[in-house]
């Protein structure tokens, strides 16, 4: 009698160890099927962005160096030159590379990602700032052909570039 006690008592502490063991086990595997869930929505979620950025960077690239083109025969070079391919490449990768940077305030933040408008007084600003450097340390020079905005005395299509193509890739590639 004493070993048929023994055995249901045996029985019923493995039984109890063992759903004690099912729960903790069950909370373990929640508790990681919750990471494992975290995990993949912020992979997600930093696929869209970088995939969204590409996106950005390419299509800056793409409209900058175009735009580079059109208007390199208002420069030239201070020593007598004309602007070379790789002056142009240049900009317009410091002009994609600014773009896309900029473009990361305006997809994460919900008040800049209405006011995509912003973009163009930003840009307009920084290419202001960027002409007036350039000019001053004698990076490249206007020739006569060149609209030159008078009171500040640098040129009209360098001055709007970053802020249209900044704002036409944001409409375009932000939602």
């Amino acid at each position: 009698m004493s070993r048929f006690l023994f055995l249901i008592f045996w029985y019923n502490l493995s039984y109890e160890k063992l759903e004690q063991y099912r729960r903790q086990t069950r909370k373990e595997i929640q508790s990681k099927l919750q990471i494992t869930s975290n995990v993949i929505i912020r992979t997600r979620i930093f696929i869209t962005m970088f995939k969204k950025l590409f996106l950005i960077f390419i299509t800056g690239f793409l409209l900058n160096f175009i735009w580079e083109n059109l208007h390199s025969y208002l420069y030239f070079h201070p020593n007598g030159e004309m602007m070379t391919q790789g002056m142009l490449l240049k900009a317009t990768l410091f002009d994609s590379i600014f773009i896309t940077l900029l473009a990361i305030l305006f997809i994460k933040a919900a008040y800049f990602r209405d006011r995509k408008w912003y973009v163009l007084p930003i840009g307009i600003i920084v290419a202001i700032l960027i002409e007036l450097s350039a000019l001053k340390t004698g990076r490249w020079a206007y020739n006569e052909f060149m609209p030159i905005i008078p009171l500040i005395n640098i040129g009209l299509t360098p001055t709007i570039q970053l802020g249209i193509l900044s704002y036409l890739i944001f409409k375009w590639q932000i939602k």
